[in-house]
């Protein structure tokens, strides 16, 4: 019965440790283009209003990302963790903002047949800033 048991522990072990792995192959970036702001009272925002909104919804969402001018209208947002490093470049529209890859430190970025890819938090984490942004975006 002890073999049996152990047996079964080390299966599960490795099923645990090949999910883990699995999960952490480089994916398709997703970029967001076009996400539309809405404020809560349905008034049309202004791009200095929805400026604003994106740089606090970076500094207030559960991952503080760094969101600072990059010129041309455009920010660039930034988030640090540990050695792992992602940017965004945003541009702020009349009704909506689009967020698009721009680089990556320790990321695992790299092309799949003619596509880049990156590890899967990359996506998880931008989908936060988004989720953020639109959270400041109601408030106005």
């Amino acid at each position: 019965m002890r073999r049996f048991v152990q047996a079964l522990f080390f299966f599960a072990a490795l099923l645990a440790a090949s999910a883990v792995d699995a999960q952490r192959h480089p994916v398709p970036i997703i970029d967001r283009p076009n996400v539309p702001a809405v404020s809560g009272s349905g008034k049309p925002l202004s791009p200095e209003e929805l400026t604003h909104a994106i740089v606090n919804g970076g500094a207030n969402g559960p991952r503080k990302w760094s969101v600072v001018p990059a010129g041309d209208g455009k920010l660039r947002g930034t988030y640090m963790v540990r050695t792992h490093t992602v940017v965004v470049d945003i541009v702020p529209a009349s009704s909506a903002y689009s967020l698009k890859y721009a680089d990556s430190n320790n990321m695992k970025y790299g092309i799949d047949n003619g596509q880049p890819v990156i590890h899967p938090f990359y996506n998880d984490w931008v989908d936060q800033l988004v989720r953020a942004i639109d959270a400041e975006v109601k408030k106005l």
